[in-house]
């Protein structure tokens, strides 16, 4: 049985704990020069920007509770949902958003931030884009995806920097 423990963000196959696809490129990335409150901080905002748009688009967000400086980034998400490269494919196509995942084969797990089978894997971002490392974990993503059943095409591969 496969299994995520959010609190640890610990991926399991078969009892057997397995890396996720942040864990397997972190070493592309070097924070050591970086304060580490403000990499807390920023983990913590980038968290919360997750949780809230995975709230809107289950349609269970309370925007009146929402924390002033995450609403920008809320109307910035609408606008792309509304107004972007995919608003009409998002009428018609389900979003599967934020579900955890698993390559029982190469024994690696994750959860893609959005996905619209058959058509885009985005991943969404509170900081700048690093081509490399933002690259491979879509290209990651696309497999655990297909790995899970997602419909074989060709996928646009989005940074969505919010």
């Amino acid at each position: 049985m496969n299994s995520f423990t959010a609190k640890t963000h610990t991926y399991t196959i078969g009892g057997v704990q397995v890396p996720s696809v942040s864990q397997v490129i972190a070493p592309l990335s070097d924070y050591s020069n970086v304060n580490p409150e403000l990499l807390v901080r920023a983990s913590e905002f980038g968290s919360n920007v997750h949780v809230m748009i995975k709230l809107w688009l289950d349609e269970t967000l309370d925007e009146d509770a929402l924390d002033p400086n995450l609403v920008p980034l809320l109307e910035a998400f609408r606008d792309w949902y509304f107004n972007g490269q995919f608003a009409d494919v998002l009428k018609t196509k389900k979003v599967i958003c934020e579900i955890p995942i698993y390559h029982q084969p190469l024994m690696y797990a994750g959860t893609p931030d959005i996905v619209i089978d058959g058509v885009a894997i985005i991943d969404i971002k509170t900081r700048k884009v690093d081509k490399t490392r933002d690259s491979l974990q879509l290209v990651a993503y696309k497999e655990l995806h297909l790995q899970h059943g997602g419909i074989k095409a060709n996928y646009k591969l989005i940074v969505l920097r919010l």
